[in-house]
């Protein structure tokens, strides 16, 4: 998608500092939350680490189709 498309479909293009994850708290809460929730998912289904992979696909599918109030 080009930046003239993304300013038709609204989406705001904004700079940031690179390595500073200060300046992104969404992704880094994001990306806390997913790492919970594959801990979680792993211990509680008592499965090995190999299954890390497996369940990070799950989880991002779970996280994609979820509703969430910034979609319109």
């Amino acid at each position: 998608m080009a930046i003239n498309d993304s300013i038709i479909e609204g989406i705001k293009h904004e700079l940031i500092i690179l390595y500073t994850p200060e300046q992104n708290r969404i992704l880094e809460r994001n990306n806390y939350k997913i790492i919970e929730a594959i801990r979680s998912v792993i211990y509680h289904a008592h499965l090995d680490l190999a299954f890390w992979a497996n369940s990070i696909d799950n989880i991002d599918y779970i996280l994609n189709y979820t509703y969430s109030c910034f979609l319109p």
